[in-house]
Order: C-alpha cells, then sequence, then structure tokens
C-alpha cells in the first residue's frame, strides 16, 4: 500500500485553508506517486467541505467560517483506508504586516447627507489615488502610522487648468484590528479658459476615529492585500468627528453657485448609514 501523507500547511481567521497530499517512497513503492482524489476538510471535528486535489497535490478551501483557535485537519480516504492530518489551529493573522503591504487608502461616509441647497447627497467620500487623475503616489507606512499627500496640477487640451490635492493621514492599532484614527481630505480646482474666468472647486475633509477592523486579506498568488475597517447602522454617527463637503463656482464677479453640507439624518429610514476605509494595493 502506498504511503500517503495529509498535510494542513496554512489556516487563518479569513477563511482559508491550504495543503497538501504527498507520497512518502518506500522501498515497495520507490517511484513518487500523486493523489488525485478528493480531501475532506473538518473544522472542530465536522466536516466542512470536501474538494479535489490539483495535480501537483494540493488543495485550497476559502471562504470558510473559521475562527482564531479553531481546529481544523483533511482527510483522504481510498479503498477502505483512510489517511488523517494533524490537526492545525488557526492563527491569527498579523493585519499590520498586511496594511504594510497596501499603498492606496480611501474613506466612504454613505448616508442621508443634507446639503443648504435642499440636496442630498448619499457618499461623501475621499478617493484612493488610483481613483484621482494622475496620481502615482502611494500610502507611506511607518510603524502604526500611515500618511499619503497627493498635490497635481495640468492643463488639458482645451487649455483648462486643473489643480488636484489628496491627503490622508491616520494610525492603526498596534496588532491593525483598530483604525484609530484617520483624516482625509480632497480639493479640486478647475479653471476654465476664456473670459469669464470662470473656476470650479470641489472641497472634502472626512475625520473618523476608533473604527474596528472587518475583514483583512493577506497577499497570495492571485490576490492582493486587503484590508477593511467597517461600521454599518445609525450608531456609525459615533465614529465621526467631522465632515466638510461643499462646492462653489467663482468668476470675475465673485462666487455664486455655492453648495455646502450641513447636517446627516443618521435615523433616516429610507438609507442605513455606512463608513468604510479601505486599504489595498493598486
Amino acid at each position: 500500500m502506498p504511503a500517503l501523507e495529509v498535510k494542513v500547511e496554512k489556516a487563518t481567521p479569513d477563511g482559508l485553508v491550504e495543503g497538501k497530499v504527498t507520497h512518502k517512497t518506500t522501498g515497495e513503492y520507490a517511484n513518487t506517486l500523486t493523489y488525485q482524489g478528493e480531501v475532506t476538510v473538518f473544522v472542530n471535528g465536522k466536516i466542512v467541505q470536501k474538494v479535489q486535489v490539483d495535480p501537483s497535490g494540493a488543495f485550497t478551501v476559502e471562504n470558510l467560517t473559521l475562527s482564531e483557535n479553531d481546529k481544523v485537519r483533511a482527510e483522504i480516504g481510498f479503498g477502505g483506508i483512510y489517511v488523517k492530518s494533524d490537526e492545525v489551529t488557526v492563527s491569527s493573522l498579523d493585519v499590520l504586516a498586511i496594511l504594510h503591504e497596501c499603498n492606496e487608502v480611501y474613506l466612504s461616509l454613505y448616508a442621508e447627507h443634507i446639503f443648504n441647497d435642499g440636496t442630498y447627497a448619499l457618499p461623501i467620500s475621499v478617493p484612493g489615488a488610483s481613483d484621482s487623475m494622475l496620481s502615482t503616489e502611494h500610502v507611506s507606512w511607518n510603524g502604526q502610522s500611515f500618511s499619503q499627500t497627493i498635490e497635481r496640477r495640468w492643463k488639458d487640451g482645451w487649455n483648462n487648468i486643473h489643480v488636484e490635492r489628496n491627503v490622508k493621514s491616520g494610525s492603526v492599532s498596534s496588532d491593525g484590528k483598530w483604525l484609530n484614527s484617520i483624516s482625509g481630505e480632497y480639493y479640486y480646482e478647475l479653471s476654465y479658459d476664456g473670459p469669464s474666468e470662470t473656476v470650479e472647486k470641489w472641497s472634502t475633509k472626512i475625520e473618523l476615529r476608533n473604527i474596528p477592523l472587518f475583514i483583512a486579506t493577506p497577499r497570495r498568488d492571485n490576490e492582493l492585500p486587503v484590508v477593511y475597517y467597517k461600521v454599518k447602522g445609525p450608531g456609525v454617527s459615533a465614529y465621526v468627528i467631522k465632515v466638510v463637503d461643499k462646492s462653489w463656482t467663482e468668476d470675475k464677479n465673485g462666487t455664486r453657485a455655492f453648495r455646502e453640507y450641513i447636517s446627516t439624518n443618521w435615523n433616516s429610514s429610507k438609507t442605513s448609514p455606512k463608513l468604510e476605509v479601505g486599504f489595498d494595493y493598486r
């Protein structure tokens, strides 16, 4: 009978289990064999999924519901014989290490925001660098603190002048599971070429605090690192320190068409508030 070994190589709280089935050569079975059947994955003694191994004998299961300290093992069976792996304890993710691999960050505050002209807006946000025009600057990390500054000025094909500024800074807890604070500020200006000297301006600032970790996914073969901090429901207001959102137009005759955020209906029956801060890699 060929000697097969089943091993769980990784089990993480984000629901990932990886492992491999290998053949141990012996005098009777001197040539390496490859197992091509199914692997049964157990969590805390209960079957959660069966998966086919790839041609190398490796197997991957994703999107399981796992918590720290859960016990994971794998098992194969053939000809009435069962081979079990050792149990592996689900280890905690090094969230701070994942964050240090991220080079983009954005803030989004989704709720019924009320403006001085009687209009409403759902998301007020500060975009990531890759969402901004012509931006290449990335998030800089110094231990638990981070910052990002983007400044651009350019002329388009119609001789209009564009100015953009996108600045973010903040810090996370030592284990990365809390976003202690974050401040994001976005400014955009468009100066039209022509005798009216018209300039359109937009300015947004959001300050948030003490936001819990929602999910963290480390870098994998086909995935890039991602960390999200999220809060939903009317209680979102407790995490918000400051919101500024305004736009206006200026010309040679002065300022006109001024629109400014004045408040948020956190208990709206139409919209459930949600805030999200996302770190990723692009």
